[in-house]
Order: C-alpha cells, then sequence, then structure tokens
C-alpha cells in the first residue's frame, strides 16, 4: 500500500524536506498521495466491472499513478511483485536523480560499475558513497569497485533473526564493522564445542538480543565465523568491531585440512594476474572430499592459463595447507561471477551435503501436510 510507506516519520520529516528539498515538497507528496488513494478506489470497480466504463479523466488517473509507481516509487527489489528494476532502468534512474549513495551487494555494485564504464556513462553519474553487503568480498573487488564508481565504501552487517540489515556497518577508518553494543551483545565461541573465547580470537559469533520484544534471541548462532575488537577505534567510536572471516556452514574438510572459502577469496584477491572473481565447487570422489576452483585472467593479460593455474594451485597449498583438485581459468567477464543477484560462488556437491538437503525437504512436506 503506497499510501502507508515511508510515512511513519513525516510529522518530524516535514521541516527538513521543506529546508533541504523544497518548500512544496510536502503539499505535492500529498497531491501524489491523493493520486495514488483515487488509483486504488478505482481499481476495485475496474475489479469487479472492467475498465471500459471509466470517463476517460479517471483512466487518465490511473495511468498517470501507474507512471508514478512504476518509474518513481518502486525500488530494486528482487521479488516479482515489487516489479525488480532491470540494469537499464536502474542506470538510468541513478542519472535522473542524481543520486549520490548506493546501497547493494558487492556482486550488483561490480556489475553497475562495468556498465557503466563500458557506456561511457561515469560523468553523468553523481555517486559518492556505496553501502555495500549481503555478501562476503575483499580488497581487491572493493578497490576495483571504488575506482571504478569513484566512491567510498563502507560495509554492512545484518541477520534476518538477529534485527535484519545494520546491526553493523563500518566507519571512515575501514577498520571491522562497528556493532551497537545498546542493541546487541556478542559473544564468540568454539564453532565445535560451543566454548566462550576471549576477545581477539577467532570463532563462532554469537548474537543475544537486548532491545527485540516480538521474537528475542537468547545466544543465537549465527553461523558467521570471525573475531571482535572492542579497542577504541581510530575514528573515535567505542563500540565493538567484528570482522567477518567466512561461513561455518561453508567450511569443507579436505585431507584433514579445515578450509574456508575466505581462504581461498584471499589468494585469488591477492593475484595481480586475476580479477579477483572465483567459484568454488566442493564435491566428493573415491570416498573423498575435493575441491576446484574457477577464476578469471585479468583484463588484457596474455599469460597463458595453464602458467596461472600452476601459479593459483601453488598459492592455494601454500596458504590453505592442501592443493586443489584443478585450477579452472576463465577470460576476464567470462565466469559470471558479478550479478544483478546475490552471487552463487560456493557451490557445494557433496553426497552427505546433498542427502542432509534432502532429508530436510522431506521433513518440511511432512510438516507442509
Amino acid at each position: 500500500n503506497w499510501n502507508d510507506s515511508y510515512s511513519e516519520y513525516l510529522g518530524d520529516l516535514g521541516s527538513w524536506y521543506y529546508d533541504n528539498v523544497g518548500h512544496d515538497f510536502m503539499s505535492c507528496r500529498e497531491r501524489v498521495a491523493n493520486l495514488l488513494l483515487q488509483e486504488n478506489n478505482l481499481m476495485q470497480i475496474v475489479k469487479l466491472i472492467g475498465s471500459d466504463v471509466l470517463p476517460d479523466d479517471q483512466k487518465l488517473t490511473i495511468e498517470i499513478a501507474r507512471v508514478i509507481r512504476v518509474g518513481f516509487l518502486q525500488q530494486n527489489a528482487f521479488h516479482a511483485v515489487d516489479t525488480y528494476v532491470p540494469l537499464e532502468k536502474q542506470l538510468k534512474m541513478m542519472q535522473d536523480l542524481k543520486s549520490t549513495v548506493i546501497c547493494a551487494t558487492s556482486s550488483y555494485a561490480l556489475l553497475l560499475a562495468e556498465e557503466i564504464t563500458k557506456r561511457n556513462l561515469r560523468d553523468k553519474i553523481h555517486l559518492k558513497k556505496g553501502v555495500i553487503g549481503s555478501e562476503r568480498w575483499g580488497e581487491k573487488m572493493r578497490n576495483r569497485i571504488q575506482d571504478e564508481l569513484g566512491i567510498e565504501i563502507y560495509d554492512i552487517y545484518g541477520l534476518t533473526e538477529v534485527y535484519g540489515p545494520g546491526i553493523g556497518i563500518s566507519c571512515d577508518a575501514h577498520d571491522g564493522m562497528h556493532i551497537w553494543d545498546d542493541f546487541v551483545y556478542i559473544e564468540i565461541v568454539d564453532p565445535e564445542t560451543g566454548e566462550v573465547l576471549p576477545d581477539g580470537e577467532k570463532g563462532e559469533i554469537v548474537y543475544t538480543t537486548l532491545l527485540k520484544h516480538a521474537r528475542p534471541m537468547i545466544r543465537f548462532r549465527s553461523g558467521d565465523i570471525g573475531w571482535v575488537d572492542k579497542t577504541p577505534c581510530h575514528c573515535g567510536r567505542t563500540t565493538s568491531r567484528i570482522h567477518i572471516l567466512g561461513r561455518k556452514d561453508e567450511m569443507f574438510i579436505v585431507s584433514a585440512v579445515n578450509v574456508f572459502p575466505s581462504d581461498i577469496e584471499a589468494v585469488v584477491r591477492k593475484d595481480k594476474g586475476l580479477t579477483g572473481e572465483y567459484k568454488i565447487r566442493v564435491y566428493d570422489e573415491n570416498y573423498t572430499t575435493k575441491y576446484e576452483v574457477s577464476v578469471e585472467r585479468a583484463a588484457h593479460s596474455e599469460e597463458p592459463f595453464d602458467e596461472i593455474s600452476k601459479r593459483v594451485e601453488g598459492a592455494l597449498k601454500a596458504h590453505c595447507g592442501v592443493r586443489p583438485a584443478k585450477v579452472l581459468v576463465f577470460d576476464t567477464d567470462k565466469l559470471g561471477a558479478s550479478s544483478e543477484h546475490k552471487a552463487k560462488r560456493f557451490i557445494d556437491e557433496r553426497t552427505s551435503t546433498q542427502a542432509a538437503v534432502a532429508v530436510e525437504k522431506q521433513f518440511e512436506e511432512k510438516d507442509n501436510k
């Protein structure tokens, strides 16, 4: 219901809109709201007897309201009901509205950066800041997005089970993400035993909500692996900062060695001969777990694929402690990791994982019945 959306704080924000947006902003908003309300009432008639019975002025009201909804109000969402905004439209809106801040996943921000560069739109884009989250990414990808879009980037963190997006965000110091300690209490525990670990040690991040009434979470195990820093930040803030290293459920064991996707990511994004994009495939072969890594050769590089493969294999063996079964090399932008949706970089084809998923699905089907 567009008439109810984003209206809770209108009374408090009215003076700000008057000073910073325009003296007539509130009156314009009221006209638009009335138009949408008229459309809502007219659509009830259309549902019953069709649009043919409406006079031309009412048909025009419906059409104008549709333009307002589709062209301005609807946001870049991924659900069909919300009408996902295609890339062409997104770029046009950014130019027309002179957007200065972008909130997105890292893969979508990279896709925008690539398209803006490809279409020579850099001078027509007004972006200054980027708030990026929802998936893991590294310094190489960060620098590429920052350079191509000409923006400063901040990491944002959240969990649906806790408070949703925004329980933590990085600052100008870019040394971890500040957590709001008055809203959530953080602990680091051993992923296997659940034992609480001292500050600074790596483990699974556990959250207890302090101000959530409807569904409080007590010692919720997030599955995120990282560490917490409670020393004062260079920015002056004293709130706790978290550093995310990876996901517990994405850890896999090869030849008795624990491997996290973040370990592989660190190697790939450090290599100057690669773009920084990657995919990991974990699978079973002859009753043992193996993994392969796909990477992209850097733009304009002519280094042979087999040489890149050998170099990356050696680097992964040195950093992770176990060599991949193979390293597949693709040309720039051929791997398909950057996406309008959330990038899927970890592919788990282990029999045990697939069996667990199948069992879980059976239980869900029984519950539904």
